[in-house]
């Protein structure tokens, strides 16, 4: 038996292979049962990217001011795209996203040819445009009259599936300057919000969003930065910050090794590689729960000092604490002041402990 994108895959003694139903980021772990069923043992969990269509494009689309500039639109919602080519496939160069896709500028008369431009995402598959152009013709060939179909890409990825599960860096670390009740990036919003406590209850709270770096070890220097802070505007009384599994793991894959979350100088810093383990965390995952189901509440309150990490999963919350003994417990996190982002992420456990 495996786990595949936590879901419970049983093979009988003579499957050889598994085919996965969906493209996308999966997750891998291998998994023994004894003969009541129960799991005796679990591999670590592998990451994989499962690609199997080609980039939708590139399509050529006549730019609507001029009929001598042309826009190479295409996409690939599963691994992304890696390189582009404009000599049939002969060089690359690294595929830069934009919005409004490439745009190519010719003399009158001058031609692109069918198959002329390639590009190739992260599994390796390469599409060429079906269709050529003729600047300054107001003309195709190959596909038809026009400046190039110009046609939508066909996104190859089930429109069904979790946008933490598309592709390598799904999540566009942009974010608004004005404060926001639920973490919005890339125009996309996060399930991950703020709420204060108030003399009649919880109310939304507001926070910011920036970007910054924390050394993970001594001499360690990320190549950008890997560290998304979220302030709360208030902190002169308790504040709930509430996320789901989900949110962390796509902050993973989009390059953010640290979500910390701030009350005043308070902070509380985890690791989105994981910070959550115990027997019950991996009964609970080894029986197939998706991440998406664990629901974490981060109560500070920094005019006490107090600070309260909780995951509520199938109907059950677990207080996450560093007792080890626990059935469920926290790894790697840390709480305290700004203060200590100063110093290297890992310099703050001792060896035996990493």
């Amino acid at each position: 038996m495996f786990i595949c994108d936590e879901r419970l895959i049983l093979l009988d003694e003579n499957a050889q292979s598994y085919t996965p139903d969906q493209e996308g980021r999966l997750s891998l772990r291998f998994a023994i049962l004894d003969m009541m069923g129960d799991v005796a043992a679990l591999s670590p969990q592998f990451d994989l990217m499962i690609d199997t269509q080609p980039p939708q494009g590139p399509y050529l689309t006549e730019a609507e001011w001029s009929n001598l500039a042309v826009v190479v639109d295409v996409s690939d919602e599963a691994s992304g795209l890696e390189a582009i080519s404009f000599d049939y496939g002969y060089t690359w160069e690294p595929y830069v996203p934009s919005e409004t896709g490439y745009l190519l500028t010719g003399r009158k008369g001058e031609v692109i040819d069918q198959r002329q431009i390639a590009v190739r995402d992260f599994a390796g598959h390469v599409a060429y445009n079906e269709e050529g152009f003729v600047f300054g013709q107001s003309a195709s060939y190959g596909g038809g009259g026009g400046g190039g179909s110009g046609k939508p890409p066909v996104r190859h990825v089930k429109e069904t599936l979790d946008y933490s599960t598309a592709n390598y860096n799904a999540l566009e670390l942009q974010f608004p300057e004005e404060p926001m009740e639920a973490l919005t990036a890339g125009g996309e919003a996060l399930s991950l919000t703020l709420a204060r406590e108030e003399d009649e209850g919880q109310t939304p709270g507001c926070f910011t969003a920036r970007l910054t770096t924390w050394l993970p070890s001594k001499g360690e220097q990320p190549d950008a930065p890997n560290t998304l802070v979220l302030e709360a505007q208030s902190a002169d009384s308790a504040n709930t910050w509430s996320f789901s599994g989900d949110v962390y793991k796509l902050l993973y894959n989009s390059g953010v090794d640290y979500l910390v979350l701030c009350s005043g100088e308070y902070i509380t810093a985890i690791p989105t590689a994981g910070f959550t383990g115990g027997t019950q965390y991996g009964k609970l995952k080894a029986g197939g729960v998706s991440t998406r189901k664990f629901a974490y509440t981060l109560l500070q309150d920094e005019p006490l000092r107090e600070t309260a990490l909780s995951v509520t999963v199938e109907g059950e919350t677990y207080l996450l604490e560093e007792d080890t003994a626990r059935p469920m417990y926290r790894y790697d996190v840390l709480i305290g002041t700004a203060e200590m982002m100063e110093e290297p992420y890992d310099s703050f456990f001792p060896k035996e402990e990493r």
